[in-house]
This record gives structure tokens, C-alpha cells and sequence, in this order.
């Protein structure tokens, strides 16, 4: 992103090449005469100055001059993201200064990691790769942001502010991808320092059906090209147009000495014949990429192009001819050309916000994209103009604000890293072309910027089947409900009862219309499930997951909750805004907060920010008032995400939702989310976090409660478990499929769980069993029952109807969305699926189906309370879902009171 004077190289304009199995890498600097390659030091070391660290260090650390937005096909820690896209690389900015900005374009997966330390993926060692960085003006920044927009990059990191002078670049960000003509754009842009270098960005639409090399690149270019690519066996090598030949190189090649084969170099690059064109391109020379979004950036400048006409590794552009320079390893975090260029991103900084993007993101498994782009763009909100951009082609690379860490698996591959200052200007145009190209976005801090609408545009049923058959009662649901499912009870003691909204919560009413949570109690006993999914026919379609706690205590509030369903405003008039629950369980206890924190549920009703907490034990305690939970401190909210939130050795997480804080419009079919965390140094010390919270919480970003949901209801659980119970719920979570956004939870750790090695992974379940129940207590003397359930997609059950009735042995009242097609559901005796009316109040907070998220069921009878990440639709039997359930009398007991009033029940 900038020049720095104890630098080995100058960074502003550099391109450096890393052979396959090679730490050094090869750098030249862009000038008027050719000179050598020059050698790097250890690209993979941390700190170590070199010519992919040096660029990158406001990007794997916070810094207040630098923000940025970081893309990437495989985004670090974020495991199997599907994109077309191909794209790697970072846009960043100095929001503090009027003119300083850079772009990075590079090959390497999973990397950088936004704001968490310089990782050179280990696996990429063994990978040829490239990493090119320009300096550039920030009035170049929206021109990239609008090539970005066609090439729809994956973004995973987004810091920079939002500007009305980038309107591509809030497109970009906010996940607008341009898929109207034009289906292919030009942007022309210039490196910062005179004398500029000359980009030009080309991108493509999916959506244009253009075979890049030829019908863009060769034509815009109006010269011949000699392209090193994989290819495939459809396209060949053709010289059939005069002046527009298409010579593909010939494996293996030599860098500087260093030899690379397409076996193993991931990189795509050409030169134009004749002429000073390099270009890097995101997608290899293959029949497929017609119909899939490609982009490509190319630098006009002798030197590369005479060092990559001879065949070459690393470059670094410069008004001086220098040539390529050997920099440190790769894949240490040593201050090298990549790690610098990344340190911001890796680590966090408030001088660097930044988009990072990637088709296969880092520790993020089975994500789908078409994209194949990679990179980080970031800018500081701080300074006027301060901008880069990051383009590479390393898979799962970087982790953003988690450490350097080049993946191994790249090692023994060709790899491309390429970095670029450009000015906070640019950054739009940017946002514009990888609107286009639709990039995979993994992590996203740049703030909102009218003056960047591109970027903004950028980045914007296991009711029936699981929980009723597990649980082996009735239930009662709170959560929405479809036209489809009802109110069953058509089966004794497998009741399925919907609790009527409104409800009312120890005096806070809610109702379905405004409530988010989706909860159950058995019926009979102490059980209390959250539920992922409402009940909702499509959910026997999808994923989903609920968990169970057996507590009396718990279940009788919950109980009374369905008992008393009327709702009022404070003067006790017409019915006030509807509830939300926040279903927490904690993670520590904390002997000086004024709950005791490891076994609670919050509750916050909609249009409130402060909350009830129920604690889970031997007596009926009532709901207690807890702080503002929009506010970053002082409640059992934030205390429980204290280091969730923040960095802290002593704790390391698996963070998962289906949508995750600042990726856009990612694809899942899970509705789960959660927190899985343990100290690596202390033997038995764990927690397990469910809510219902969408983009919520940042990972190690600070607290910031999404202020769109504040006007929905919500639930929080926190459960501190005992250690070895999270490989049972690693299984659970398995079957559910849920999407997780950051993983650091340590390699010796995960290896010895083989659940939560699958998990992290991305190996889900899906042959028998299709459903899976686990039991786990929490830590503690007087050990909270907990009870997961969780489905497959394959399996088809109605998580309500098939797991938890059966499961729990009751019938249920349900909270929840309902559809047109699953209803009450009263037709078996102590089976009854009996659906709560809305609105319902929550110790006088009222909530309701159109504005509470949560899903919650309560058994009938019995201690058991449910939350369940699916709502009583169809669509549930063909997807993923869980389910929590709590046994406890005190939970119980307040939810069966705000889900008393329930639907007729056939």
C-alpha cells in the first residue's frame, strides 16, 4: 500500500513470483529498463520486510490509515464457499489522506487473512503463485471497484468507508453485481508516484457467455497473446487471426532458476505479442470459464513484461529498472512483500478496513460460487486517500484479523500475488468490476460511503420429523408458521400445539409479527428447545438444528409464558410492539455480574434493547431486566462474547450463521448460528453460544449488535459444557450443516475430535443416520440437561412432527412462522403439536410472528424447553436443522406462560 523506506524493495509497484515449493520468491520492479529478477526473503516468515508482508501489513493489522476490502475465491477460514469467481486481491486506502491508495492482485487462497496476523498458507508452499502490487491514485479506486462489480469477487473483508465519489465501489461491497449489459467492462487506471503505471482492468459477466482470452483480452488488447494456464482439451492454441494469436506456453518454465510446471502453478498470467502488456487473469484457459465470471489486470510496463517475456517470478515496479528480487518466505509471517501488504488484514487495525474475497475461503467448508477471484481491498476510513488492492490466487488465504497463515496444501503450487496502492477513488470502480465478476465476499469491515455505491452494492422442517419423535411428547412451538404446517394432534402424546401470539414475557409482550425466536416446551416434562428453523414446510427440505436444555425451572417460565398470552403497552392500553427473544447460553460464570452466566436464556422483545434473562436452577426465579444489549458492555450478552469479540489467548472459536456479519448474499441452506469455544490451556473449560441473531457476533471486531434486528425479537443461549461434550456437538452441528465464518480453534484440538475435524472441514453427514440425538450437560455442579437434535437435508423429516415429538415423548407448543401447509397437528394422543398464537408478551414486552425470529417449543406436558433454528414450514423437510433443548423447571415454566394460548387443534 505504500513505500517504506526500510523496505528491500520498493513496494508501490511490484510483482513478485513464488515457484512451486519454493519460501522466496522472485521480485521486479516496474520501470524504464529491464532489470534482473531480484530474490525475496522468506515469503512465509512474519515481519521479515519483504515484498508481500511489507504491502500487507495494514491489512493483517489494524491500522487506522489503511482500510480495505480483501477478496478471495477461498477466503481464509472459511471452509467449501461456492463462487464462480476466481478472483484474489486487495483494494485499500488511507481515508486520512487525500490521495493514497494500492491494489493487490494475487493467486493464493485463503490469504491474507484480514486484520489477524500475516499466514502464508502452508499448503500453498508447494503452489507456484503470483502477488502484484501497485500503488495507485485513490481516484482509481471506484475504476477498479467497477471492473470488480463485473467479475463478482468473493469479498471477505470490507473496512473502507463508504464515499458518494464510489459508487462502484459501494455496489461491489454491497453485493450489486452488474448482470445487465454491459456484461463486459474497461477500466483504465494509474498507480500512484510519478511516474504512474497504467492498469487496465477487464471483467466479465457469467452472463455474457465471452471466452475471455479471446473475445476480451486478445480484442482489447489488439494484440497476440502468449498465455501460461492449465487448459483443458477443448481449447487449443490458435493463430488463425492475424495479430490476435492465442500461444499457449509451453511446461515447465523457469523463473530466475526456479523451475514451475502447470502441474503445480495455480497462476494464470499473459503477455501481449508484441508489446509491454502483463496481465493476470482469474480464470485458466478452459471451455468453462464461457460461462462463468473472469477477470483480468493489466499492467503496461517494460520491465515485467520483458522479465515475464523471458519467463519470470517476482515483481516490484518502480521508476527504477531493478529486476526480480528473491524475497523471504512465503509462508512465515516475516515482514516479506506478501505478509506486509497483508498485516492490516491479518491483524486488526483501526487505520484499515477492508473487503476480503475469495471463491474458497479460509476455514469455511462447501461454500458454492461460480466466482473464481481472489483479493482484499481495503482503504482507511481515517485518511483522505488511502486505498490498495490485493489480487492473488491462493485458495483459503488470507484470514482475515487471525494471523498469517499461507495454507500448506498451496505450498507445492505456482501462486500469484499482486499488490496495488491506488487512491481511495479508485475504489468504487474497483467494487464496479467485481460487482461483475460476483466474487465470493468473506469478510467485510469498510464502512457505508455513499460516494461508494458499487462497493455497497458489493458486500449488501424439523418440527415434525425430528423433535416430537425425539423429545417422545407433545409440544408446544413458538415460531412463525406457513399455510402449510399446524397444529397436530392427530397423535397421542406427539401433540405438536402452536402457542397463539401475542405472548407476554414476565410483562414484556411479543408477538409472531415482530418475535424471531423460534422455542418449544415438551408436553409433558421440563423440556425447553431453540429451534433454527420456524415451522415452516420448507424447512423438511433444509438443514436444521435445535437444542434441547432439561430444566424444570427454565420450563416453567416458558410454560407460563404459553399460559399468558395477552399483550399490553405499558399503561396496560392496546397491545404494544411485539417481543423478541434472545436465547443465550453463557460461556463462564462471573461471580460479579448480577446473573450467574453460565446457564441463561435472554430474551429481547422487539423495538426494545433491553432484555430478560431467565437462569436456569433449582427455584422458579423470575425474569430479571438486563442492560442495553446494544451497548458493548456491562451485560450478559457482551460479557459472554468478551473474547469472542476480542482476541484473547485463552479462548478459541467456531463461529457459524447462515449470515454472516459483512459477507453478502452468501448461499446456505442451514439456518443455525452459534459459538463453539474452549481454552486450548485449560483441560475442561467450554461453552456453547446459540442465538438468533443474523451477522452477529464480528469475530475478534468488537461488539456490534446489528441495529436492523433491534426492531425483532430475539434469543440468546450461553451453556458452559464440560470439554469433552464438543465433539457431540460437533456431530449435531455436522448434520446441520451450518456456515462457519471464522475458525481458530487449534489444529491438536480439532485433530482430536473427529466430529469437529469434520466439521471444520466441511465433511457433512449425509449418509445414515440422517438424524442424530446427542445429550450433554453443562459444567458444574447441578449439571444443566442439555439434548441436540439435529436432521440432515437428505432426510426429509419435519424436524417438529418426526425428531423432537418423538424424541421427547410429549406433545408441543410451538412458537414459530407457520405456512399455509403444516398446522396444528392434534390427531395422536400426547403427540399434539399445538401452535402458540400471536402476539405473546415476555414479562410484559410484547412480541409477535411478524417481527420475533426466534423458534421455540415447550413440551406438554414437562420440564422441557426447545429452540430451533427452522420455523414450522414445509420447506424445513428438505433441509438441514437442530434443535436445543434445556430440561429445566424454571425455564419451562416461564415459557409455558407465554405460549398458554394456542391455536385450535384438530
Amino acid at each position: 500500500t505504500r513505500k517504506f523506506t526500510n523496505s528491500s524493495l520498493i513496494l508501490y509497484r511490484a510483482v513478485v513470483y513464488k515457484a512451486p515449493a519454493q519460501n522466496i520468491g522472485k521480485a521486479l520492479i516496474a520501470g524504464p529498463a529491464p532489470v534482473a529478477w531480484q530474490n525475496t526473503p522468506d515469503l512465509t516468515q512474519f515481519n521479515n520486510n519483504h515484498a508481500v508482508y511489507k504491502p500487507l501489513e495494514h491489512v493483517i493489522a489494524a491500522d487506522n490509515g489503511n482500510k480495505f476490502i480483501a477478496y478471495n475465491n477461498i477466503p481464509p477460514d472459511i471452509p467449501k464457499v461456492k463462487t464462480k469467481s476466481n478472483n484474489k486481491g486487495v483494494l485499500m486506502m488511507n481515508p486520512g489522506n487525500p490521495d493514497e491508495a494500492s491494489w493487490i492482485v494475487h493467486t493464493i487462497p485463503g490469504f491474507p487473512k484480514a486484520l489477524t496476523g500475516y499466514v502464508f498458507p502452508p499448503a500453498e508452499i508447494q503452489k507456484g503463485h503470483l502477488f502484484i502490487c501497485l500503488t495507485i491514485k485513490e481516484s482509481e479506486i471506484d475504476a477498479i471497484a467497477m471492473a470488480l462489480r463485473i467479475a463478482t469477487p468473493l469479498i471477505y473483508h470490507n473496512d473502507i468507508p463508504d464515499d458518494p465519489a464510489r459508487p462502484n465501489l459501494k455496489k461491489l461491497v454491497n453485493g450489486e453485481s452488474r448482470l445487465t449489459p454491459p456484461l463486459t467492462v474497461t477500466r483504465q487506471i494509474s498507480t500512484a508516484a510519478a511516474p504512474g503505471l497504467t492498469v487496465t482492468i477487464y471483467s466479465k459477466g457469467e452472463k455474457s457467455k465471452y471466452e475471455i482470452y479471446r473475445r476480451v483480452l486478445a480484442k482489447k488488447l489488439k494484440t497476440g497473446i502468449k498465455v501460461w494456464t492449465t487448459r483443458d482439451k477443448t481449447l487449443k492454441s490458435d493463430c488463425r487471426i492475424l495479430g490476435r494469436s492465442i500461444k499457449l506456453v509451453t511446461s515447465p518454465i523457469a523463473v530466475d532458476g526456479q523451475a514451475s510446471s502447470l502441474e503445480s502453478d495455480v497462476s494464470q498470467w499473459l503477455i501481449s505479442d508484441p508489446g509491454n502488456k502483463f496481465c493476470v487473469i482469474d480464470k485458466p484457459y478452459h471451455k468453462s470459464q464461457t460461462k462463468e465470471p473472469a477477470m483480468a489486470v493489466c499492467i503496461d510496463d517494460a520491465t515485467i513484461f520483458g522479465h515475464f517475456n523471458r519467463i519470470g517470478k517476482a515483481l516490484i515496479a518502480s521508476v527504477n529498472a531493478n529486476a526480480w528480487q528473491n524475497t523471504q518466505d512465503l509462508t512465515r509471517p516475516n515482514n516479506h512483500a506478501v505478509a506486509k501488504s497483508l498485516e492490516h488484514v491479518i491483524e486488526a487495525n483501526p487505520g484499515n478496513k477492508f473487503i476480503a474475497y475469495n471463491n474458497i475461503p479460509p476455514d469455511v467448508p462447501n461454500v458454492k460460487t461460480k466466482s473464481n477471484s481472489k483479493g482484499v481491498l481495503m482503504m482507511n476510513p481515517n485518511d483522505v486517500d488511502d486505498a490498495s488492492w490485493i489480487v492473488h490466487t491462493i485458495p483459503g488465504f488470507p484470514k482475515a484479523l487471525r494471523g498469517y497463515v499461507f495454507p500448506l496444501a498451496e505450498i507445492q503450487k505456482g501462486h500469484l500475488f499482486i499488490c496495488l496502492t491506488i487512491k481511495k477513488s479508485e475504489i468504487d470502480a474497483i467494487a464496479m468490476a467485481l460487482r461483475i465478476a460476483t466474487p465470493l465476499i468473506y469478510h467485510n469491515d469498510i464502512p457505508d460511503d455513499p460516494a461508494r455505491p458499487n462497493l455497497k452494492k458489493l458486500v449488501n422442517e424439523i418440527y415434525r420429523r425430528v423433535l416430537v419423535k425425539k423429545l417422545k411428547t407433545g409440544i408446544k412451538v413458538w415460531t412463525t408458521r406457513d399455510k402449510i404446517l399446524k397444529s397436530d394432534c392427530r397423535i397421542f402424546n406427539r401433540n405438536i400445539k402452536l402457542i397463539t401470539s401475542p405472548i407476554d414475557v414476565n410483562g414484556d409482550a411479543s408477538s409472531l409479527d415482530s418475535d424471531a425466536s423460534q422455542w418449544l416446551i415438551s408436553d409433558p416434562g421440563n423440556k425447553f428447545c431453540v429451534i433454527d428453523k420456524p415451522y415452516h414446510k420448507i424447512q423438511t427440505k433444509e438443514p436444521a438444528m435445535a437444542v434441547c436444555i432439561d430444566d424444570a425451572t427454565i420450563f416453567g417460565h416458558f410454560n407460563r409464558i404459553v399460559a399468558t398470552s395477552k399483550c399490553y403497552d405499558l399503561n396496560g392500553g392496546a397491545p404494544a410492539d411485539c417481543i423478541i427473544k434472545i436465547i443465550k447460553l453463557l460461556t463462564k460464570e462471573f461471580s460479579y455480574l448480577p446473573l450467574i452466566l453460565y446457564r441463561f436464556i435472554v430474551y429481547k422483545a422487539p423495538a426494545q434493547n433491553a432484555g430478560k434473562a431467565l437462569i436456569a436452577g433449582g427455584g422458579a426465579a423470575a425474569w430479571q431486566n438486563i442492560a442495553d444489549l446494544t451497548r458493548a458492555a456491562g451485560h450478559a450478552v457482551a460479557k459472554s462474547l468478551e473474547h469472542v469479540i476480542m482476541a484473547n489467548a485463552d479462548n478459541k472459536f467456531i463461529a457459524y450463521n447462515n449470515i454472516p456479519p459483512d459477507v453478502p448474499k452468501i448461499k446456505t441452506k442451514s439456518n443455525s448460528k452459534g459459538v463453539l469455544m474452549m481454552n486450548p490451556r485449560v483441560a475442561d473449560e467450554a461453552s456453547w453460544i446459540v442465538h438468533t441473531v443474523p451477522g452477529f457476533p464480528k469475530a475478534l471486531r468488537e461488539y456490534v449488535f446489528p441495529l436492523a434486528e433491534i426492531q425483532k425479537g430475539h434469543l440468546f443461549i450461553c451453556l458452559t459444557i464440560k470439554e469433552s461434550e464438543i465433539d457431540a456437538i460437533a456431530m449435531t452441528l455436522r448434520i446441520a450443516t451450518p456456515l462457519l465464518y471464522h475458525n481458530d480453534i487449534p489444529e491438536n484440538e480439532i485433530n482430536s475430535r473427529p466430529n469437529l475435524q469434520n466439521l471444520a472441514e466441511g465433511r457433512s453427514r449425509f449418509m445414515p443416520p440422517l438424524t442424530v440425538a446427542q445429550e450433554i450437560s453443562t459444567a458444574g455442579p447441578g449439571g444443566l440437561k442439555v439434548a441436540i437434535y439435529s436432521k440432515s437435508e437428505k432426510s426429509r423429516y419435519d424436524i417438529y412432527r418426526r425428531v423432537l415429538v418423538k424424541k421427547l415423548k410429549a406433545s408441543i407448543k410451538v412458537w414459530t412462522t407457520r405456512d399455509k401447509t403444516l398446522k396444528s397437528d392434534c390427531r395422536i394422543l400426547n403427540r399434539n403439536i399445538k401452535l402458540v398464537t400471536s402476539p405473546i408478551a415476555v414479562d410484559n414486552q410484547a412480541s409477535s410472528l411478524e417481527s420475533d425470529v426466534s423458534q421455540w417449543l415447550i413440551s406438554e406436558p414437562g420440564n422441557k424447553f426447545c429452540v430451533i433454528d427452522k420455523p414450522y414450514h414445509k420447506s424445513q423437510t428438505k433441509e438441514p436443522a437442530i434443535a436445543v433443548c434445556i430440561d429445566d423447571a424454571t425455564i419451562f415454566g416461564h415459557f409455558n406462560r407465554i405460549g398458554q394460548n394456542v391455536e385450535n387443534c384438530a
